[in-house]
Formats: structure tokens, C-alpha cells, sequence
């Protein structure tokens, strides 16, 4: 920009340089700058936390004042400020006193506003500002940054490692780390470590962006996948540390962070340090037994092989610096791993102390004997115990009659050998189960538990520690419902009991004890012949909860009493409901895996969760309705069925068990709603404000429905009503009719009480007086997310009416002519005329609006014009168009080009006029106001409409009766001349007279 040969003021130049802000005319250079952090900075309630302000490009002394503001909605409080001590608000002094408030100056141009301790009411936006030691005024002299403070809900709860480890097993290290969600808030976990007076180390950082941060002394083994990260479930981490060596104890810390991104960097708001506890790692080397001596070389040969190791001095770590093997004449020579050592804590004597270790405390265990009945369930239990269980990799295997393998589990969690009636599974630390669906005769036998248990040597390689074989218990199988077949069965039992028993045991104390065990099961078979008998039990039908008022939920539950004889049987159960005039109607039924069947008719309120049925306790089962009503009152029933599985492992139904009928029933008062409607505030004229509340009465509805409320309006008695505002059960403000959208601003509903709400609208004009009322409905919950609408009531009418002193405005059209032919142009004036209180111009517009009527229904928009002057014109499917201009303030023309048949009919224009306020300044809309009509005749002249055809004819035939006639005089000389020669006559006189 130059300028040249002319002086402009300030107040010009500060208009021509408005886009630019900190331009500068004098020397192009940038203006006074304050500013302060960008975007809206997220803090943690309870936290310290500082925001920077710097000014820049200033003119005057190098020391700077700042204020401090904090805006809240349309309210702002004094904080703070530099240089005036009474500056910060009444509310603030005590915190600015007590130093919970503070500015801190940095330098001369930079201070920090600082809050010891966040408060979530903190959040606001605060502004900076700077009052002027510049010559002229020019740049920004304040900035604004938002500000959020969260409440404070990090937790942190780690759980206490295992404290002592042995060398070579794993150290898992669990957090439980919870927090609300806040958008823009992310999470990172740190694991650490702490050794004596080493300074802390971290391990391994999870977060915040999802990433995997490794220490840089854990990252070899992070690389090796000797640490494994867990996410188990929302809010629990895990680290897992396999192969622990000495070097991993001491106390180690779990660290949470919450950050936030401000500027494109992450941001640390908050920060939670738990001690998880002290781990030992016990070192696997004995010196008094594993370290033999070792000479500098040492020689191992077999019929091939030759090894030959060097080794250097130590006990507890003994360092292999070469291995020297000779296979077949040839030599290999491998040095230790990395060009270092290998580890030799590993040999044979040290693993033959750790095999000799495990053999000692493990222990194998299977429960007492079992006597079943043709078809039962068979459930047996290995109980495996052992130091240091939860390292060791068992292998189990179920065998019959120690010989026959029934199934194996491995020590990677796999089951083989299982089939549709024969599984295995493990239930718990070192508790492995052997279930058979339904055991036949051939199932009987000796039943035992060999488990082998694995050490990891190293990363990959595991070697077996020890091997042991439970006692064996037996497994009686006899027929249901036959002594004779229960004597026949317990004989060929005991026939096989003793051959097994000569078999397996040799010695006669042994002996002698299983003789023992055959007379004990004699004397237990005959007494548990009673439990073949079917089980018998009663059923109860009780309902600890009914519904009170429509909508609430109904509970009831169907218990099992007195229940015997039952033994591999599974119970489900069946609802039923009736009522006086129908048949009992299934409502759903469980079987014995706890599927779920519907009944035809409630399936659809099943499958939307209206009617749960679940099963509470083993012998109890419950029927809720979660939203009662009318329809649901009547007599309801259940019946418990018993299952047992078939020759093929399926269930079958063997028994059932009715309950009574229960009645269920709901309060014969009906849910009422009754809605009283006041004026607040009166409007007694124009601009003024006006308020309404409406008073909800609720009869037999229970506590915490959810109102809601509608305001409508009338113009007159009888006219129909058009909605206004309202607001939902979730309590969102919304403007109801599109038309009001102009005047969203000055219309408001809030609620104020418990069942009351206020209705209020600003500035009335002369189009809001009429007739306002509510309606209020009221709701409940469905499902967690949709409501249902429970009763609803409408209140009396409240008449809003003031005397209008405004001008008053009229139309009038004048027309030129009213009958005109086709293709002419027809001009229509329509003129506004105001009546009253003289008005500026400048201060009134009008919308104009023209309209067709071919009769008393039908109405067509031609052209409208706003009060901008924008003209929008319809649609036309004639070859006659129209325009509409302006010509004056109040005359607006309406120009109908090339007029056709179908512009025939009455015409009018209507007017809304707008007038502004003088005192706000705030436009307002008037009454509309519509002219009277005036009816356009297109006129059709039969003489003007055929003169012209017969003319045209007229001459056509003129023209060709002449052309015909000169053609024939042409034809007839041309064609028609006689050329022959008549002689002349010899009578004298007669030649005398012709010549």
C-alpha cells in the first residue's frame, strides 16, 4: 500500500487497515500483540495450574500491566491484576489472599496467572489484558483462552505381587486403573522399579497414545518376548516378566497419567504413583551340591561322541568359555553366546536338585469312591498341589484300571481323547475335572490321576521334574430299580476288585487293606440303593415385588422346597399366565443348558427386554415385568421340570411340578395430570415482557416420572392454535413452529420447579397477543433410552393483550385498466398508506407479497419482495411472465407481460410491515395487512381476430384469378394462331373497295 499526496485521519485509516490488526501505516511494522495460550486447555481438579499471557510490539516502558478476567455465560468477575490491589471481585479476594490465586511476572511483557489448587468452577474463559502506553491506539489489547477443570476421578489400585520368585519363573505385575471418560483426556500406564538407593527405573509405558514405550534397559527382553503386556479388561494392565533372574527384585511402582494435546503435544495434567510391593528373586544355584569341580578341561566321550569343556572358576554361575565336540572324527568348536560365557547354572546336578525338590512336595489326590446308577453323571475331581504351583506346567491324565487312558490335558491347556460324552477341563488352580454324561456298566472300574509336572529350562525349553500317579478310588455302576441287578452288579464289582487287587498289590498288608475296602462298599452299596428313587420336591410361587402404579416392574419367583433324591438331574422351569376369559398362555420356558423359549405371543416383549426370565439361585427362578400395565393383570403360574440325559447325551424331561396360581393385579385408581396456567408478568405494551408459568398436578403417578411440556397459541376464540416451544423429558429447549425462528432469541421456557415451568417471551409485538397455553405430559423410562408416554393434561387459556399505539398500515391497488386483449402488458400498482403516529422511512421496511385467485379457494403466489428488496417470483407454465419493482417507499408495481387468457382473474397484494425500534434498534414486525382485490378481464374481438385471415385469403385470390387469366391469353396467342394464306378475290370491284 503507498500513499501519496494525501493525509488520512486515523479514524479512516484505522477503517482501511480493519482486516489487518496489527499493520502499522507508519513503518509497516506489527502493532501491539497480547496472547496467550491457543485452544481450550484441559486441567485436572485439585491441581496447580498456570496460564501465560505476553504482550508484544508495544511502545513505553518495558514493565507491562495485566489484568486478569474470567467470563461465565454472560457474566465476567474481576481476578486479578498487576498494578491495582482492589481489582479482583468481593468472591476472590479470599482465595487471592490466601495465595490460591496469584500473578507471577516472568519479565517485563510476560506473566503467569497461577491457581494452587483447580476448582471445577474454575472453568471459564479467561481474558488478558493490557491498558495502553502507546502513542496511538492500534493492535489487539486483550486475549481470550478457554479453560475446562475436570473433577478428579483417577484411581489407582495395584495388586501385590508374589514376593519371593524363583530364578527362571515369571513376575506378573497387575494395575487397576479407573477413571471417568472426558473427551480429550487420554491415559498412559508406567511400570518402574526401584533397587536400594538406585535412582527409579522404568520398565515399560503403555499409553497415552496407545503406543508401547520399553526402558532402555528392559528393551533386549521386551525384543526377546520375555515381557508381555495384558490388557485383561477396561481399566486392568498386566505386565508379565518371564524368566526372572536376580537382577529383577526390588520394590516395584505403578505410575498413572492423564494428558491432554495442546499445540500438537501431549500435555501431562495429572499424575498417580502406588508402590505394588517388594519381589525376591530366590537364585537357582546351590554351591554345596551343584558346583563340582571342574577342571580346566574336561573330556566326555561315548562310542562317536567326545566332548571336551573348558571352564572357568565359580560356584554359583560357572562360566563354559568353549565346548569342543568330536562326532565321528570330526571337530566342532562353539564359543559362548554374544562372545560371552554360556551359563552352566543350568547342568545336570542343579536340575537334579530342582527334580528332587518338586518330587517332594507334589502331591496327586482323587475323592472318595463313587457308587452310581445306570445313566448318571460321573464328576471326579484331581486335586494337584505342589511349592510353587503356579510356575510348574502340569500334564494330567484320567486312566481306568491303570491301564486305559481316558483323556489327557497338556500343558499348554490342550484336551485330547475327548468325545461327545467324555470331557475334562481345569477349573481352578491344580483342580482338574473328569465328567462322563451318563456311565453304563462297562464304565466301571478304578479310576486314577497321573500328573507330571515341567520346569522351564529356558525360553523354549522346558525339562519334566517329577511324575506321580493318585490313589486309585472306584466307580460302582448299578441297575436303577432292581436289587437283584444292584447284588449282580456289586459282585461282578468285586470280582474285578480283587483280580486288580492281586494284580497291583503284591504284599499282604496291601492286600489285607483292600479286603477292608470290599466289606465297607458292601455295606455302601446296600445303603445308597435308596437314592434311585425319582426326587420329589415341592414348589412355591411367592412375588416380593408388585407393581403400584402403571410402569413399575413385577417381580416373581418360583422356588424349589423340600427337595430329595436329586442327583445328576437338572431343574427348568415354565410360566404360564391366564386371565378370566382366556386358556393359560405359556409366557417362556428354560430347559436344563438354560436356553430360553419364548412363548408365541410374548416373544416380541421377550426379545425387547420387556419380560426377563433368569434363573437366580440353582433351585430358584424369576419372572420380571419390567413395565406393568393392565393388560399384564391376571393369574400366573410356573412349573418345575427335571432332566436327565439319554443313551446319546442328550436331555429328556422325567418329571414336572406345578406351583399354585399366583394373582396379580394393579390399583383400581387410573394415573391423572392436571395443568394450571398464571401470568407472571403482564406485557402492557409493545416491547415489553411477558411471562407465564404452568403448574403440573400429578394424581396416582409414581415418584420420578419425567415431564415434559408444550406452549401453544391462539389469535382469537376459535382460530386454530399453532405451537411455540417446548421442552422434552431430557429437558432440550426447542422452537416448535419454524415461523418463530425470528424470534428464537426472545422466547424462553425453563423449568423452575419440580413439576412447574416458566414461559417467557421479550419485547412482545402487536402479532403475539392472543390466547397461550401448556400441555404437560408425562413419561417414563423404557429400556434405558425411550420413553413411554404415561397421562397428559392441558391447562386454561392465558390472554396476552396490550393497546397497540403503533402506526396502522393500509393497502390500496390501482390499476390503469382491467380489460385488456392478449399479448398486452398490465401494470398494477399497490400502494402502502400509514395511518397514525408519523414514521421515518429509514425506519420502517415492508415485505410485498402479489397473489392470483381464480376463485374463493384458489390462491397463487406470483412475486414477493422482501424487506432487503430481494423479488422471488413462481413458477409459470404460460408463455406470459410478470415483474415486480419498486418505484417508491410505500408503491410497489406489478408488471404482467404479454397477458394470455389464463391471467384472467382477481388480484390483490398483502403487506408485512417491519418497523425498528428507535431506542434498540431492533427490527419488529407488524400485523399483516391485505388489499382489496381487483379483477382483470382479457378481452377476445372476434372482427380484430378474423380481420386479418380474410385478407390474407381475399388477396391470395386475386392474385391467382390474375395470374390464371394472363396465362390463358398466353396459352391461346402462342398455341392457337391460324398461319394459312386465303387468295384474293378477281371481282374488280370488289378489290377496288378493299383496297
Amino acid at each position: 500500500i503507498k500513499f501519496k499526496k494525501r493525509i488520512i485521519v486515523l479514524k479512516d485509516l484505522q477503517k482501511l487497515v480493519e482486516p489487518v490488526q496489527f499493520l502499522d501505516v507508519s513503518g509497516f511494522s506489527w502493532s501491539r500483540r497480547v496472547s496467550v495460550p491457543s485452544g481450550t486447555l484441559v486441567r485436572v481438579e485439585g491441581q496447580a495450574l498456570s496460564l501465560r499471557c505476553e504482550v508484544s510490539d508495544f511502545e513505553g516502558p518495558e514493565e507491562q500491566d495485566f489484568d486478569w478476567k474470567a467470563t461465565r455465560g454472560a457474566q465476567t468477575v474481576n481476578i486479578i491484576s498487576t498494578w491495582e490491589p482492589s481489582f479482583p471481585e468481593q468472591a476472590l479476594r479470599g482465595r487471592v489472599l490466601s495465595g490460591d490465586i496469584s500473578v507471577h511476572r516472568l519479565g517485563g511483557s510476560v506473566v503467569e496467572l497461577r491457581i494452587r489448587e483447580a476448582r471445577v468452577t474454575d472453568s471459564a474463559t479467561y481474558t488478558c489484558s493490557t491498558p495502553s502506553t502507546d502513542a496511538t491506539m492500534r493492535g489487539n489489547y486483550d486475549s481470550d483462552v478457554q479453560l475446562r477443570v475436570i473433577p478428579n476421578t483417577l484411581s489407582l489400585a495395584p495388586q501385590v505381587p508374589v514376593n519371593l520368585v524363583m530364578e527362571g519363573r515369571s513376575i506378573r505385575l497387575h494395575c487397576n486403573v479407573s477413571q471417568n471418560f472426558t473427551d480429550g483426556i487420554y491415559l498412559s500406564v508406567t511400570w518402574s522399579i526401584k533397587k536400594g538407593e538406585v535412582l527409579q527405573e522404568d520398565l515399560l509405558t503403555f499409553g497415552p497414545d496407545m503406543g508401547v514405550t520399553v526402558g532402555s534397559s528392559f528393551s533386549r527382553r521386551y525384543a526377546e518376548d520375555e515381557m508381555h503386556l495384558h490388557l485383561d479388561s477396561e481399566g486392568s494392565y498386566s505386565l508379565m516378566l518371564s524368566g526372572a533372574v536376580p537382577a529383577d527384585q526390588g520394590m516395584y511402582v505403578c505410575t498413572a497419567r492423564q494428558w491432554t494435546r495442546e499445540q500438537g503435544d501431549w500435555k501431562k495434567i495429572q499424575e498417580k504413583t502406588a508402590v505394588m510391593g517388594d519381589v525376591t528373586v530366590i537364585p537357582t544355584g546351590r554351591p554345596s551340591r551343584r558346583c563340582p569341580e571342574i577342571r580346566p578341561m574336561t573330556t566326555v566321550s561315548s562310542a562317536n561322541l567326545t566332548m571336551r569343556v573348558g571352564a572357568g572358576s565359580g560356584c554359583a554361575v560357572v562360566g563354559v568359555q568353549a565346548v569342543v565336540i568330536e562326532v565321528g572324527g570330526s571337530r566342532f568348536l562353539r564359543d559362548g553366546d554374544d562372545g560371552g560365557p554360556l551359563e552352566a547354572g543350568r547342568d545336570d546336578t542343579e536340575r537334579q536338585g530342582e527334580i528332587e525338590d518338586v518330587a517332594k512336595s507334589l502331591t496327586v489326590q482323587v475323592l472318595d469312591n463313587t457308587i452310581l446308577a445306570q445313566g448318571d453323571p460321573l464328576n471326579l475331581t484331581c486335586l494337584v498341589s505342589a511349592d510353587d504351583l503356579a510356575v510348574l506346567g502340569l500334564e494330567v491324565t484320567w486312566l481306568i484300571n491303570a491301564t486305559q487312558i481316558l483323556t489327557h490335558f497338556g500343558r499348554d491347556g490342550v484336551v485330547t481323547k475327548t468325545s461327545n460324552v467324555l470331557s475334562m477341563s481345569q477349573v481352578g488352580e491344580g483342580d482338574f475335572t473328569l465328567e462322563i454324561q451318563r456311565v453304563e456298566l462297562s464304565d466301571m472300574g478304578l479310576y486314577s490321576c497321573r500328573v507330571g509336572a515341567w520346569v522351564q529350562h529356558s525360553k523354549a525349553n522346558w525339562y519334566q521334574a517329577a511324575e506321580k500317579t493318585s490313589t486309585p478310588i472306584q466307580v460302582l455302576v448299578t441297575l436303577k430299580g432292581s436289587t437283584k441287578s444292584l447284588l449282580l452288579s456289586m459282585l461282578s464289582f468285586l470280582v474285578i476288585l480283587n483280580h486288580l487287587a492281586s494284580r497291583f498289590f503284591v504284599n499282604t498288608e496291601q492286600t489285607t487293606q483292600w479286603k477292608r475296602v470290599k466289606v465297607q462298599q458292601r455295606v455302601k452299596v446296600i445303603i445308597s440303593y435308596d437314592l434311585l428313587k425319582d426326587p420329589t420336591f415341592t414348589v412355591t410361587l411367592d412375588s416380593p415385588r408388585i407393581a403400584q402404579y402403571p410402569g413399575d416392574p413385577t417381580e416373581l419367583v418360583c422356588q424349589v422346597r423340600n427337595i430329595s433324591h436329586l442327583r445328576g438331574e437338572r431343574l427348568g422351569v415354565s410360566w404360564f399366565y391366564s386371565s378370566s376369559t382366556n386358556e393359560p398362555l405359556a409366557i417362556a420356558s428354560m430347559d436344563a443348558n438354560g436356553a430360553l423359549m419364548p412363548g408365541e405371543k410374548y416373544q416380541s416383549s421377550i426379545e425387547a427386554g420387556l419380560i426377563v426370565v433368569s434363573r437366580v439361585e440353582p433351585i430358584a427362578f424369576k419372572l420380571r415385568l419390567l413395565h406393568t400395565t393392565n393388560v399384564d393383570a391376571g393369574e400366573y403360574a410356573c412349573s418345575i421340570t427335571t432332566w436327565t440325559t439319554t443313551h446319546q447325551g442328550t436331555w429328556r424331561k422325567s418329571s414336572d411340578h406345578r406351583s399354585r396360581t399366583l394373582k396379580v393385579s394393579l390399583p383400581s385408581k387410573s394415573p391423572g395430570l392436571s395443568v394450571v396456567a398464571r401470568t407472571v408478568r403482564q406485557a402492557i405494551s409493545s416491547g415489553s415482557t411477558f411471562e407465564m408459568s404452568c403448574q403440573a398436578r400429578p394424581k396416582n403417578l409414581k415418584e420420578g416420572v419425567a415431564l415434559s411440556v408444550l406452549i401453544s397459541m391462539q389469535e382469537g376464540v376459535g382460530s386454530p392454535s399453532h405451537k411455540l416451544a417446548s421442552i422434552s423429558p431430557d429437558l432440550v429447549f426447542k422452537v416448535e413452529d419454524q415461523h418463530e425462528h425470528s424470534k428464537q432469541d426472545s422466547l424462553s421456557l425453563v423449568k423452575t420447579g419440580r413439576e412447574e415451568f416458566l414461559f417467557r417471551i421479550r419485547g412482545v409485538q402487536a402479532t403475539d397477543r392472543g390466547f397461550y397455553s401448556c400441555e404437560v405430559v408425562a413419561w417414563i423410562m423404557q429400556n434405558g433410552s425411550n420413553w413411554v408416554e404415561v397421562v397428559k393434561g392441558d391447562s386454561n387459556k392465558i390472554q396476552l393483550t396490550f393497546e397497540h399505539k403503533r402506526p396502522i398500515f393500509d393497502l390500496s391497488i390501482n390499476v390503469f385498466t382491467t380489460s385488456v386483449l392478449p399479448w398486452e402488458t398490465v401494470k398494477m400498482e399497490c400502494i402502502v398508506s400509514v395511518l397514525g403516529t408519523p414514521t421515518n422511512t429509514e425506519d420502517v421496511a415492508y415485505e410485498i407479497r402479489w397473489y392470483q385467485s381464480w376463485g374463493s379457494d384458489t390462491v397463487t403466489l406470483l412475486a414477493s419482495m422482501d424487506r432487503w428488496g430481494v423479488v422471488k417470483k413462481s413458477p409459470r407454465n404460460d408463455s406470459s411472465d410478470c415483474s415486480l419493482e419498486r418505484l417508491r417507499a410505500e408503491m410497489f408495481v406489478l408488471n404482467i407481460h404479454g397477458t394470455q387468457e389464463s391471467d384472467a382473474g382477481e388480484y390483490f397484494c398483502t403487506a408485512s410491515p417491519w418497523m425498528r425500534s428507535t431506542t434498540t434498534g431492533v427490527w419488529s414486525r407488524e400485523l399483516d395487512v391485505t388489499s382489496k382485490r381487483v379483477f382483470l378481464h382479457v378481452k377476445f374481438a372476434f372482427w380484430d381476430s378474423m380481420k386479418f385471415p380474410l385478407l390474407y385469403g381475399a388477396c391470395a385470390s386475386l392474385f391467382v384469378g390474375l395470374f390464371s387469366l394472363i396465362l390463358g391469353l398466353i396459352c391461346a396467342q402462342c398455341c392457337l394462331r391460324d398461319t394459312t394464306h386465303s387468295p384474293r378475290s378477281r371481282v374488280k370491284l370488289m378489290d377496288l373497295e378493299i383496297d
